[in-house]
């Protein structure tokens, strides 16, 4: 599951422009968290990349190591000649049969990010609606979303071992502004917005904060590994270089890749973006439920995240020209 890609210089140019908009104006705070919030999921995404590709390089070095114990072996009902596909697995020592080039090694973690940009994009739905029965049916769908949200948080949780049934919880979920809407009616539509944002809000609160705590436990086990692994690599590729005669093109573009490897594993930090968009989250809801409010302190917050969204693309960025760059002559 891919995230679209984020122009960043865009989404902070956005921020920049809209920050310390009237208080009365929900659309540019919720859009700016939501345009914030997609541009943090593009980020995270192309770091995942990132970790599949290594899945898949590591499976490819185990494989090819003699003695192995790794076997490859077509997945179910494919690779036959009336299947309408051919995909390979990776039969692990203890029986595990997981996906050849570690496609679905982060599946997971793109499912939940997928339905937190799906929750964003609800709630600029709702703060863009004109009337009564818009802003009612986009509460809706922030609702039904909402419980797609903790179902994804629910499925994450089991597959780091965590016991977690936050699908059933939101769906008898019910805040102060629950069944609201008509008696609003009659009141300013901005007002019935609010209500409709703050309601919305409340009850992702719990699913979303738990589910970026579940990201960051992922992403930083993901990330040990990636380090011990790329610092191996470098070890191979840029420790047999001492004489001149060893310092072949291949060689030396191999000892390249691998430095940009490990760079990205030491330095992108997936866990401070993903703090970063729950602190965006909280100071979302603090704003929207104060009497008056500039949405300044969302406004830092999503600031902070676009900016640390931007660090993490950098170093994939630099990475993939890295892996990509012909061997020197």
């Amino acid at each position: 599951m891919k995230i679209k890609v984020i122009a960043l210089a865009a989404v902070a140019l956005q921020v920049t422009l809209v920050a310390g908009c009237a208080s009365t104006d929900l659309s540019s705070p919720v859009s700016g968290f939501d345009s914030a919030a997609q541009a943090a999921a593009s980020s995270f995404s192309a770091y995942m990349d990132i970790e599949d590709a290594w899945v898949a390089q590591q499976q490819v070095t185990q494989l090819g190591t003699p003695n192995s114990t790794l076997q490859i072996v077509a997945q179910p009902n494919t690779c036959g000649k009336s299947s309408s596909s051919c995909r390979l697995e990776v039969v692990l020592p203890g029986g595990q049969h997981v996906p050849y080039g570690g496609v679905d090694s982060t599946k997971e973690l793109r499912a939940l990010m997928t339905e937190i940009v799906t929750y964003g994009d609800t709630l600029d739905l709702i703060a863009k609606a004109g009337t009564d029965a818009s802003i009612s049916e986009a509460a809706d769908k922030a609702k039904a979303g909402t419980g797609s949200l903790a179902s994804a948080v629910d499925t994450l949780a089991k597959k780091l071992g965590h016991a977690s049934d936050l699908a059933a919880s939101v769906a008898t979920y019910g805040s102060p502004a629950e069944g609201t809407f008509d008696f609003l009616a009659s009141l300013y539509v901005n007002e019935v917005r609010l209500q409709a944002l703050r309601s919305a809000t409340a009850r992702a609160h719990v699913p979303f904060s738990q589910g970026i705590s579940y990201l960051k436990e992922a992403a930083e086990a993901a990330r040990g590994l990636s380090v011990a692994q790329a610092h191996s690599a470098y070890g191979r590729a840029c420790n047999t270089l001492d004489t001149p005669q060893d310092r072949i093109p291949e060689r030396l573009s191999a000892c390249v890749k691998a430095a940009a490897q490990l760079n990205v594993a030491l330095a992108a930090k997936p866990d401070t973006l993903l703090d970063a968009l729950k602190k965006s989250h909280d100071a979302l809801i603090a704003d929207l439920n104060k009497e008056a409010t500039d949405f300044s302190a969302m406004w830092a917050e999503v600031q902070n995240m676009v900016s640390e969204a931007k660090k993490v693309k950098d170093i994939v960025d630099q990475y993939k020209t890295a892996a990509a760059a012909p061997p020197s002559h």
